[in-house]
């Protein structure tokens, strides 16, 4: 059985495997910014979440191998993405004024996505009180969440040197409400309205044949439709 490949990625090489049971597996997530659906990837070993990015480039084609012509010329990149901006909108509507069961948080958040709860407390505590004497309940605390801003838009800002812009950025995944709130607590200024990266795919999808790019710690991998194979 040959794959015929129907899109590109461009993915960290310690990513890429030949073991197909530690491929990364695409998935459909709500984005956390306007709660659309978009193509995310999860690498189920290290238990961490990537964002898929289409770079659009229109009149534009791939010719890969020798082999395949590919029309879409699109690029697309898999980004870690950090799972507080994933749970972030459930936990601002749900648990801000009480305790709520942490496995609610993460199925309103990832629907019926499996995680480790311990990986997951984990990246929590940063922004959030829990009691781990009512099943793991967790309440976000609003001081604690917005020192974690802060620090990220610092973080930011070391290799932007504008703060402005590090607040924007960190806007592209923060639902509006949110934003502003930050926005007014921090006394900070910026705030673009960014729109989504268009084309994300709704397709279920597998990852083929690799072939190494001239960046150093990346990979492009060639996609596949699962329902597109040919036999030999």
């Amino acid at each position: 059985m040959s794959t015929t490949p129907n899109r590109v990625l461009i993915v960290d090489k310690r990513l890429v495997t030949a073991d197909e049971r530690k491929a990364l597996e695409f998935i459909q997530l709500k984005h956390p910014r306007n709660k659309q659906d978009q193509s995310f990837a999860i690498d189920r070993e290290s238990q961490t979440i990537f964002e898929v990015i289409q770079s659009n480039r229109p009149h534009s084609s791939w010719f890969i191998n020798d082999e395949y012509v590919l029309p879409d010329g699109s690029l697309y990149f898999v980004t870690p993405v950090h799972l507080i901006f994933l749970l972030l909108p459930s936990l601002w509507s749900q648990a801000r004024n009480k305790s709520v069961p942490l496995q609610t948080i993460i199925k309103s958040s990832l629907n019926d996505l499996s995680l480790n709860n311990e990986l997951v407390r984990e990246k929590l505590e940063p922004i959030c009180d829990i009691d781990d004497d009512k099943k793991c309940s967790v309440q976000l605390n609003d001081e604690k969440l917005f020192a974690w801003f802060r620090t990220r838009i610092d973080r930011l800002k070391k290799h932007l040197n504008d703060e402005e812009h590090a607040f924007d950025l960190l806007c592209e995944y923060l639902p509006d409400e949110i934003s502003e709130k930050c926005q007014k607590v921090l006394k900070l200024h910026g705030n673009v309205k960014y729109e989504l990266p268009v084309g994300q795919k709704s397709m279920t999808i597998t990852t083929s044949t690799s072939t190494k790019t001239t960046t150093t710690n990346t990979t492009a991998i060639q996609v596949a439709n699962k329902s597109k194979r040919n036999k030999k």
